[in-house]
């Protein structure tokens, strides 16, 4: 094989993506050419909706995987977070690179006027100083903060009371614009995207810090690139040697729990994976789902499916309550 196509969406970010891949390619197969296709998906078309309003994660998909079954394309490369929990047949996901850092930024602008923005913005930056849950409970902040995810609106107003959301969509750079115009207080955004385009906030006049998890837990797969293509393809052999095995267990387990859950991004819904160790052996697991509290088991990797089945029947519960 001389040439892959690769579908992709044309933000900047998905395009510095299919480059990441292209060249983990190029290291192992310095011969392949890779040729960009890009398609317009039915979530780049419709912005003045949130995805959860329009039809899930899916319309981030739909038109590449159309092409993808039509032979128009080799290969498509899809932010983990904007997949839904399964793949249908006849896809496949041959490869997953390494996560890159999975935190929610609670961003504000510089010359933000309202001072509960700042005042918001120094709190988080604090929690893990806070110990009293009483301080908590007697905070209040003013603010409007920008978002079209269920989950983020869902755990920011847990975690900064009396704020309230407004819809913000759009790519990365578009909605920092509009944070700087003034249609929000403030916004969160991965911090994936943001190292992945090398963007530096502080030179646009951009303030952020990173959520704790305990508090903000990331959209699963949120930092991993995924690489999906047809299933008996040959060309599924060659990204099968750019894979990231643990990368990809983490990637398998996330997508499970949540459709365990029943949830995708219709819901206020999350679940999160972390290795806690160098070996790799001992893990975290993270879930929520709507009004549940935020459950938490960690365990040896190999007891994994025990801890996943405790997390679903205790949200569960909480679910039924």
């Amino acid at each position: 094989m001389n040439i892959i196509r690769v579908g992709t969406r044309g933000s900047a970010l998905a395009l510095k993506q299919v480059q990441i891949v292209a060249d983990l390619i190029h290291e192992k197969h310095p011969e392949i050419e890779i040729q960009n296709v890009i398609i317009k998906t039915s979530g780049d078309k419709i912005t003045d909706k949130s995805l959860a309003a329009i039809g899930g994660k899916g319309l981030f998909l739909k038109e590449i995987e159309e092409r993808l079954a039509a032979g128009d394309i080799d290969i498509a490369v899809h932010s983990g977070k904007d997949m839904p929990s399964y793949t249908p047949e006849p896809f496949i996901i041959p490869a997953v690179l390494p996560r890159e850092d999975d935190a929610d930024l609670f961003i504000i602008a510089d010359r933000n006027t309202n001072p509960d923005a700042r005042k918001a913005l120094e709190y988080i930056s604090n929690l893990q100083n806070i110990e009293d849950a009483e301080i908590h409970n007697n905070m209040n902040f003013n603010i409007t903060i920008g978002t079209s995810s269920p989950r983020r609106e869902e755990l920011i107003k847990r975690l900064l009371p009396g704020s309230s959301t407004t819809l913000l969509r759009g790519n990365v750079p578009t909605r920092l614009t509009k944070l700087a115009v003034g249609e929000c207080d403030a916004t969160l955004l991965a911090s994936a995207g943001i190292k992945r385009l090398g963007i530096n906030l502080a030179e646009n006049g951009i303030i952020a810090v990173p959520v704790p998890d305990e508090y903000m837990i990331p959209a699963s797969c949120q930092g991993i690139i995924a690489v999906e293509t047809i299933k008996g393809n040959p060309v599924a052999d060659i990204i099968s040697e750019i894979n990231d095995a643990n990368t990809k267990f983490i990637f398998d387990h996330e997508r499970a729990l949540m459709k365990m859950l029943n949830a995708d991004c219709h819901d206020a819904a999350a679940v999160n994976i972390k290795y806690l160790s160098e070996t790799k052996n001992h893990i975290k697991i993270s879930a929520f789902y709507k009004n549940s509290d935020i459950a938490v088991r960690t365990c040896n990797i190999e007891e994994i499916d025990t801890a996943v089945d405790d997390i679903r029947e205790q949200i569960k519960l909480r679910k039924n309550n």
